[in-house]
């Protein structure tokens, strides 16, 4: 398993078994899967920061975002 997505778990407050492989706990876990996926966007939202997207929007009109900012919109977490 990526060593950051444990490290990710472990913020989320998942337990990593030594395997490797992520416990799950039945107490609080949709708490700790949604930390989860918010850190795992932000993770990518960091890694996307100054990257633009350029989309057409009508014959021969461009308009370009912030790729990080379309992260944010799509999944709704900030970056912290």
């Amino acid at each position: 398993m990526n060593e950051r997505i444990k490290e990710l778990a472990l913020e989320a407050g998942f337990e990593i078994e030594d395997g490797g492989h992520i416990m799950l706990h039945h107490i609080y876990l949709s708490g700790r899967m949604e930390k989860f996926a918010k850190l795992i966007v932000q993770e990518c939202m960091t890694i996307v920061e100054g990257f633009e997207l350029t989309q057409e929007v009508a014959l021969d009109h461009y308009v370009d975002y912030e790729a990080s900012a379309v992260l944010k919109e799509h999944f709704g977490v900030d970056h912290e």
